[in-house]
């Protein structure tokens, strides 16, 4: 038998999978690389932080907070849709004592994902929220961290994310408030900052891409926080393209923020159009935003508490910013110019981000009463000390600022201020990572049977469809309920979004199916799309058949706006994938091909000669 000596054995061509494969692999871990091994000794210390700003989380017990028994009803919810192959959710089934709501039309699907996901890994429902609100807070110091230390170096980038998650507004949020929504969005105010700036002055691709899917995560964790976040982006990209006098800069950022609105459309879009469809006005009707204005003194002084905010000064919680961030806001407004003449890039976003807090300050206070009555897109965040949101990023990134004067020969002096700035964040700000209590419940409390039967609620009622105009006297013990006539009925099919039934009729039936109507519910008998009759008074959809034996069908699908929505989404995500593709992979290509752009130009400059 001959042999080949291994020696002179040719490689395994490749098979045309395999090199599409390699042509589509992108060579953004290579362009990460050299800055993950650049800051690798400070992203340990970073998490190890987030750990003890969150360790209360992995008692995996629900924790006690103003909105604590709110979100599990909702992961349930979620996941059935899940469960059934629904991949983006609208339809709550259980909820509304089980008629059912449109909850996810409106609620930011993003924590959701999240907890699902730990779910599916084998989680409690309840240890997937704990999860969930711990991976955010990662992020959320990640992203602070990668901010700051782009502008302000490693251990100006440290300190800014010790302070962030230290952040007593975040610790009020996850531990008093228990506002998983607006936290998620934490992570995505500085990180969508840093996209943007980046895509602006650096010109680069993987930071216009981080800008994008940030902007995106920020529009699918909560719409509050995006009202209040997105102007600030906006303002930001102006200022920096301004200071470089860059029009190409300035369409790198804007098509940073319009990318990450088009891969979050099929969110944004139908909750916007769709909410004449609920009885939103119910939010404002039962917060009303004229009794959450702050003092000033507020943000200095607070004692911390566990209680709500109510009309006037003497709120249960504390809006205090800290003394450490206080301290160091302030001194970054007192260095702003030689802050400015050592980078003018960080003199550029320091200056936005002061006046952008001063403006949020404003924003939070009784003198802005009449930018609130004007605006009717306000009235919907209820809290107008919500614009916290934002103070609380800018605060924490201004924590890092004086660290930009302390390179060179003073990096020992950057390091002791360093290690002092986090051990004094760390001790005013620890007591307070912990709730008032945990709650004994388990996910048995809270399944899907229980969730409908009990009128367990995840909301105010602000989803109610608009046509429930008297809500029901009882739960929904049965789906189908047989008005006038004679008819019996089996199913043969239930999900989270569609139910099927063989229904035999007697005599000429008019049947009520016990679930709310809107927009997407679909009725098909025998195959055979019917009208739905949801005028009555309770909102449900009644039918009628004829006598005989009948396939009855329900299915909740997709609206125009929600179809029209999805396919803005997906263009873009596929945009997301193309314009590294192009960047990196067609450039490879040609090069494999022994192409290369100034060869292409050259003969196609020698081919019009010879013309």
């Amino acid at each position: 038998m001959n042999e080949t000596p291994a020696s002179v054995v040719s490689p395994p061509r490749s098979t045309g999978r395999h090199r599409v494969w390699k042509f589509a692999r992108l060579n953004l871990a290579g362009a990460a690389g050299p800055w993950l091994e650049e800051h690798a000794r400070f992203l340990g210390p970073v998490v190890l932080l987030t750990v003890l700003a969150g360790l209360p989380l992995f008692q995996f017990k629900e924790m006690s907070g103003h909105d604590s028994l709110a979100y599990l009803p909702r992961f349930v919810e979620f996941w059935e849709n899940l469960k059934h192959g629904v991949i983006v959710p609208r339809w709550a089934p259980d909820l509304g004592a089980g008629y059912g709501e449109p909850t996810f039309n409106f609620n930011p699907p993003l924590l959701y994902y999240l907890g699902a996901l730990f779910h599916w890994a084998g989680f409690t429902f309840i240890a997937s929220e704990n999860l969930a609100i711990f991976a955010f807070l990662v992020l959320a110091g990640l992203g602070m961290y990668a901010l700051a230390a782009d502008v302000f170096g490693r251990h100006g980038g440290l300190v800014a994310a010790t302070a962030y998650v230290f952040a007593p507004f975040l610790q009020s949020r996850r531990y008093v408030s228990h506002a998983l929504a607006d936290f998620a969005a934490f992570p995505f105010i500085p990180l969508a900052l840093w996209g943007v700036s980046r895509a602006v002055s650096k010109r680069s691709t993987m930071h216009l891409l981080i800008g994008a899917a940030a902007v995106c995560g920020l529009m699918l964790s909560s719409i509050s926080v995006a009202v209040i976040v997105f102007p600030a982006l906006g303002l930001c990209l102006l200022w920096l393209a301004w200071s470089e006098r860059s029009l190409d800069g300035l369409l790198r950022g804007a098509g940073c923020l319009a990318l990450g609105l088009a891969l979050s459309a099929f969110f944004w879009i139908p909750a916007l159009r769709e909410t004449a469809f609920v009885h939103i006005a119910r939010r404002e009707e039962r917060l009303d935003y004229h009794d959450h204005f702050l003092y000033v003194q507020q943000l200095i002084f607070g004692h911390w508490g566990y209680g709500l905010s109510v009309r006037g000064s003497g709120d249960g919680l504390s809006f205090a910013l800290g003394p450490v961030h206080l301290i160091l806001t302030a001194a970054a407004a007192v260095l702003l110019r030689p802050i400015w003449r050592t980078d003018r890039r960080a003199g550029v976003l320091v200056a936005s981000f002061l006046a952008l807090t001063v403006g949020s300050v404003f924003m939070m206070t009784g003198a802005s009463l009449f930018v609130w009555d004007a605006i009717g897109a306000l009235h919907p965040l209820q809290f107008p000390w919500r614009f916290l949101s934002f103070v609380a990023a800018s605060t924490a990134f201004a924590c890092g600022a004086p660290f930009l004067l302390l390179r060179g020969e003073r990096e020992p002096a950057a390091r002791w201020l360093m290690v002092a700035l986090i051990a004094a964040i760390f001790l005013l700000n620890f007591r307070h990572a912990v709730p008032q209590s945990f709650l004994t419940i388990t996910d048995a409390d809270y399944a899907p049977g229980t969730i409908a039967s009990k009128g367990l609620a995840a909301t105010a009622s602000e989803f109610e469809p608009i046509d429930v105009r008297q809500f029901p006297s009882k739960q929904a013990s049965e789906p189908l309920s047989v008005l006038t006539g004679v008819a019996n009925y089996s199913q043969t099919k239930k999900t989270a979004v569609g139910h099927t039934f063989v229904v035999a009729v007697g005599e000429p039936a008019q049947i009520r199916m016990n679930t709310f109507y809107f927009p997407g519910w679909k009725l098909y008998v025998d195959d055979t799309q019917r009208p739905i009759d949801h005028g009555n008074q309770n909102g449900l959809m009644d039918f009628s058949l004829t006598q005989g034996t009948h396939v009855v069908r329900f299915a909740f699908l997709n609206t125009p706006t929600r179809t029209w929505s999805t396919r803005v989404s997906m263009a873009a995500l596929l945009l997301l994938f193309l314009i590294p593709a192009a960047e990196f992979g067609i450039p490879r290509l040609l090069r494999r091909l022994g192409l290369h752009a100034p060869d292409i130009a050259a003969r196609g400059r020698a081919l019009r000669v010879a013309k």
